[in-house]
């Protein structure tokens, strides 16, 4: 029961630290979004909301880090709550591959909230937090190469990896920036917003495709494990969500973009988008449960 405990801490905190990861990625590449230009030439309403949603993505994963290291630390000692603070335990672990992640993730994390939080009440210009965003995400992304087997590989395999978060991130990251347009911004600049999403998606999804595979087919010696594997299994399960992702994508681009030219087909489309987050956190778990609990870790 303490372990299951532990584990489950474990993985809600790593899924956390998925969502703050897209959630910087989100803000760093909000242009690719059919943004151009700065973010103040947006409606206040929708600039305003924006804001304050990634201020709560960044204070939940700055949150979520710590938690973490704390729940690896008790799931070590297996000792209960005792063992996670114990001051011998904790310099253990501080010192090793999963103390060092937390303190990157953990620097990563708090680096993008001070930097939104300043930019926000100082006015910087747009240009200056997103390169205090766009290192954040280099540090974050590096984070994922520093335990678990990931560790152990080569260059080319820890880069396969980065390129899959990254594009995984990207996408995901774009999801609650493009149902809060569907609310407060006109029809026809929501139109042009998920116009231009597709386009740039096309690319980076295919992308994000294709590396899965390559990772993928390191990691079984014959396509029969699976099947056969509780790795296997959940890998199958995170595969189906991938699939009904690109499915709900499609739609949008085939069908309920083109479509778009009044309020009711935007209600529509939004209420879709909020389908596609919902797989989105889904996959997180997934993913997160895959790389902890399951098999190989991944981090």
């Amino acid at each position: 029961m303490e372990m299951y405990i532990w584990n489950t801490l474990i993985i809600v905190c790593k899924a956390l630290f998925y969502a703050g990861t897209a959630g910087i990625a989100g803000y760093a590449f909000l242009q690719t979004f059919g943004f151009e230009k700065s973010t103040q030439t947006l409606p206040t309403a929708y600039a305003r909301k924006i804001t304050r949603y990634f201020i709560y993505v960044f204070t939940l994963t700055v949150i979520s880090v710590p938690i973490w290291f704390l729940a690896k630390v008790g799931a070590f000692s297996e000792s209960g709550i005792s063992g996670a603070l114990d001051p011998t335990m904790l310099s253990i672990m501080w010192d090793s591959p999963v103390g060092h992640m937390a303190q990157v993730r953990g620097g990563a994390t708090v680096f993008a909230l001070l930097s939104l939080l300043v930019a926000t009440r100082l006015g910087f210009q747009h240009m200056v937090i997103r390169v205090c965003m766009l290192l954040a995400l280099a540090v974050a992304l590096y984070s994922y190469t520093l335990a678990g087997h990931i560790s152990e590989q080569g260059l080319i395999e820890k880069m396969l990896l980065i390129v899959h978060v990254f594009v995984m991130s990207w996408w995901f990251g774009a999801l609650i920036p493009l149902k809060l347009g569907c609310r407060y911004l006109p029809v026809e600049q929501t139109k042009s917003l998920m116009h231009k999403f597709g386009v740039s998606a096309q690319f980076l999804v295919g992308l994000m495709i294709i590396v899965g595979v390559l990772m993928a087919l390191q990691l079984f010696d014959n396509i029969s494990q699976l099947f056969t594997s509780a790795y296997g299994l959940t890998l199958m399960a995170k595969i189906g969500c991938v699939g009904a992702l690109l499915l709900i994508a499609a739609r949008h681009k085939r069908k309920l973009v083109p479509m778009l030219k009044n309020q009711q087909a935007v209600d529509k489309l939004s209420r879709s988008i909020s389908l596609e987050i919902t797989l989105a956190a889904t996959l997180l778990l997934i993913t997160a449960a895959l790389t902890s609990v399951v098999g190989p870790d991944f981090s």
